[in-house]
């Protein structure tokens, strides 16, 4: 099955703002859609294949 891994433009700001927190995000950020890419059932199912959110912290 394939799943589509999309962000709204807010997640994107805050992405560009913690950069300056946290140099190493965009790096973080690819190995974690990675890791979802190989097991997009990650976090919790809310039914109908919904998964809502998952809980990431950069290193």
């Amino acid at each position: 099955m394939n799943y589509k891994i999309e962000t709204i433009p807010r997640f994107e700001k805050d992405v560009k703002t913690l950069k300056k927190k946290f140099p190493k995000i965009k790096k973080d950020l690819h190995k974690f859609i990675n890791e979802l890419a190989l097991n997009p059932e990650l976090g919790i199912n809310l039914g109908n294949n919904i998964f809502p959110s998952l809980r990431w912290s950069p290193s």
